[in-house]
């Protein structure tokens, strides 16, 4: 969802991908090929449909101004829904089959889907790209990216069971976390001056197995404190909620509290 379909700010609408269906020839069925839509959210009626992308879409995203970005299986571009037209095309080999893309103000953030260990950066207006160094952050997935902030040049900390790295407006990297992969944690939450990890694997004590619970500052990534924390099964699920760290396992969620001067 977002404002404009490709038409400019203003207007709010639910863009969709799909297939269109093309009549075919006498005694034949109608031909399907894909398709992006854009609905009015007020009433339901069909703003702007455009067709004849030439590949599949894999993603759609829309932007604060109004913009299109859609992630198809031979290239990444900027649609004008209006127009029925591209703004901007990227089709060499590292936007071709993507699976994922996140916007934050004029950037548009995508990782390559051959093992989505590399990741690189557009601009929504302008279709400039560069690569991005994440120092392997990204290599176990899930892959998730966090703002932290609400502000259009906000950092960005894209987090997996690898670690997080945090890129700042210009795409620079701002932060990582100081594991450097050597040990598989839950992939990191982001707060807004803290983010906090625990290792995916507790201690082999059988009295007092643990996880090592990591607060780390955001959005720099210098850790702050561990500690271990108690479980008798492996931590699955991590949040941070209203100053309080959740640790959640098969059978139990734990609620820690964070220390006063990080809530």
């Amino acid at each position: 969802m977002g404002p404009g379909a490709g038409a400019g700010p203003g207007q709010n609408a639910l863009v969709i991908a799909g297939v269109s269906s093309r009549a075919g020839v006498p005694g034949e069925g109608p031909t399907y090929e894909p398709a992006i839509a854009a609905y009015d959210l007020r009433t339901g009626k069909l703003m702007h449909q455009m067709s004849d992308l030439g590949s599949v879409v894999h993603w759609v995203r829309t932007t604060s101004s109004g913009g299109v970005i859609v992630g198809l299986g031979n290239k990444v571009a900027s649609l004008n829904l209006p127009a029925g037209r591209s703004n901007w095309e990227l089709n060499d080999s590292s936007a071709r089959g993507t699976n994922a893309a996140w916007v934050v103000g004029d950037r548009v953030f995508v990782p390559e889907v051959a093992g989505g260990r590399r990741l690189w950066l557009a601009s929504a207006s302008s279709g400039q790209r560069r690569d991005l160094d994440v120092s392997g952050r990204l290599e176990l997935p899930p892959l998730r990216a966090v703002a932290t902030s609400q502000s259009p040049d906000a950092y960005v900390a894209f987090v997996s069971r690898k670690g997080v790295a945090v890129l700042g407006p210009t795409g620079d990297l701002a932060g990582l976390d100081p594991f450097n992969g050597a040990v598989e944690l839950l992939a990191p939450e982001v707060g807004q001056d803290v983010m906090a990890t625990i290792e995916a694997v507790r201690t082999s004590n059988p009295d007092s197995p643990a996880a090592t619970l990591h607060l780390l500052e955001s959005p720099g990534g210098r850790l702050i404190a561990s500690a271990p924390v108690v479980m008798f099964e492996d931590p699955r699920e991590l949040m941070l909620i209203d100053g309080h760290v959740l640790i959640s396992c098969d059978s139990v969620t734990l609620s820690i509290p964070l220390p006063p001067e990080r809530k």
